[in-house]
């Protein structure tokens, strides 16, 4: 595999006013992985490659619970739709941006399309309430999203207090 440019991965872990600053000038270009993780990341996709349709159906399965099935065409593996779709979920992003110790990088997965503010805060309030953690969080816009098929926000967090 050929090593990732320097443009995809940064040295320095961003710390929470990096965040800020990226997230209310549109900076989000600046959110990236370190190097390993970046690295890590394409040796996975590599790998969902030779056996996944693609990226986005190795998601439905594993985080949203879709079964899966060979594709009768490629034999590669695809998410099976249910009849109704999953509640989303909440998850720690195995990919993380590279961020400062003490911050935490999660998904909201939504395999129903994009979710109402009021669902986004109340499922928040679940996961991280805001009576004990800090939260940013945005939609990458469509340029930057590496899985565009399912809606998704990304959420970080850190301990009120720290």
């Amino acid at each position: 595999m050929a090593a990732s440019p320097r443009a995809f991965w940064r040295d320095e872990p961003l710390s929470w006013s990096d965040l800020e600053r990226a997230l209310s000038s549109h900076g989000l270009e600046r959110l990236l992985r370190s190097k390993a993780v970046q690295q890590a990341y394409e040796a996975h996709l590599e790998r969902l490659a030779g056996s996944w349709r693609s990226a986005a159906d190795f998601v439905l399965h594993s985080e949203l619970g879709y079964a899966a099935e060979h594709d009768r065409e490629t034999a590669l593996l695809r998410a099976v739709p249910p009849l109704a779709p999953p509640p989303p979920v909440f998850v720690l992003n195995g990919f993380p941006y590279h961020v400062a110790e003490g911050i935490e990088h999660h998904l909201l997965w939504s395999a129903a399309g994009p979710l109402a503010e009021e669902e986004v805060v109340e499922l928040l309030e679940q996961h991280r309430p805001s009576s004990t953690w800090e939260t940013l969080r945005f939609v990458n816009p469509p340029k930057l999203q590496s899985i565009k098929a399912i809606w998704h926000t990304h959420v970080l967090s850190r301990r009120r207090g720290v």
